[in-house]
C-alpha cells in the first residue's frame, strides 16, 4: 500500500471575515478614546496661543499710552484697535487702527485661532459673521464708549470729547484685574452654550481668554451667564474681582 503524505502550504496572508471586524472594532475604540483627547489637545494649543496674542497686543497697548499722554486709543466701533481692514459698525483699514503701528504690522497677532464668530450679531443685526477677523478686522473684543458688566471703559470714541479713553494712570492702580479686551464673544450676552459661541470655553463654563492691564493675559473663569446678566448695569468697583 502506498502511503500518501499531504503537504499543506503556509497559509496566505489575507484575513478572514471575522479577523476584520475584530480589527475594526478594535481601530474604532481606539479612535473613540483617541479622538477627544486630541481635540482637547488641539483646543489647549488655540488657547496658548491666544494668550501670547493677547500679551502681545497687551504691550502695544502699553506702548500706545506711552506715546499718547498715557491715554489708551480712542477708536471708530468696538472692533478697530488693532488688526486688518474690517468692519463692525464702521469700516476701518488697518491703516487707521492705532495699535497696528506697535505689533509691526503683524495684523494676524490680532486672529485668535478658535474663532468661529459671532452668533449674537447674526440674530441681533442681521450680520452673518462666521469669523470676527476675517469681518471685523479682529477676533478681540475691548470695552468700548461705555462701562459695562461692571468693566470700566477702555477706549473712548475716536473725536469725541465727551467720550474719552482711560488713562494708563488709573489703569495702573490696580492693573492685574483691570480687563482690557477678551475673546470676542466675552460679554455674557453671548450664550456660551451656542456652538459659535464655544471658542475656548467648554460646555457653558464661561471661560475666555482675556487681557489685563499689566499685560498678562489667561484663561478666565467667569461667573455663570445668569450671574453676569445681573452685573450687566452695575458700576465697575476696583476692588471688585475685576473692573
Amino acid at each position: 500500500m502506498k502511503t500518501v503524505f499531504i503537504i499543506y502550504g503556509k497559509r496566505q496572508g489575507a484575513f478572514t471575515l471575522i479577523e476584520l471586524l475584530v480589527v475594526i472594532a478594535i481601530l474604532a475604540i481606539l479612535a473613540s478614546l483617541l479622538l477627544p483627547a486630541l481635540a482637547r489637545a488641539k483646543q489647549k494649543a488655540y488657547a496658548i496661543r491666544c494668550i501670547s496674542n493677547q500679551s502681545q497686543i497687551g504691550k502695544a497697548y502699553f506702548m500706545y499710552t506711552g506715546d499718547n499722554d498715557e491715554s489708551y486709543p480712542a477708536i471708530h466701533d468696538w472692533a478697530s484697535t488693532g488688526g486688518k481692514d474690517g468692519t463692525y459698525d464702521v469700516f476701518t483699514a488697518a491703516t487707521n487702527r492705532p495699535l497696528n503701528k506697535y505689533i509691526g504690522q503683524a495684523y494676524e497677532t490680532f486672529r485668535c485661532p478658535a474663532d468661529k464668530g459671532d452668533y449674537w450679531a447674526e440674530v441681533n443685526l442681521g450680520r452673518k459673521t462666521t469669523n470676527c477677523y476675517n469681518q471685523y478686522g479682529n477676533s478681540y473684543l475691548t470695552e468700548f464708549s461705555f462701562d459695562y458688566y461692571k468693566v470700566k471703559k477702555v477706549c473712548g470714541v475716536f473725536g469725541d470729547k465727551s467720550n474719552i479713553s482711560i488713562k494708563n494712570t488709573e489703569v495702573s492702580i490696580r492693573p492685574s484685574t483691570k480687563i482690557i479686551q477678551g475673546d470676542w464673544i466675552w460679554h455674557a450676552n453671548r450664550d456660551v452654550t451656542n456652538k459659535r459661541h464655544i471658542w475656548h470655553n467648554y460646555k457653558g463654563k464661561n471661560k475666555m481668554v482675556m487681557l489685563f492691564g499689566d499685560t498678562h493675559a489667561e484663561f478666565y473663569q467667569f461667573l455663570t451667564t445668569t450671574e453676569m446678566n445681573k452685573l450687566a448695569g452695575d458700576m465697575p468697583d476696583i476692588n471688585w474681582k475685576w473692573w
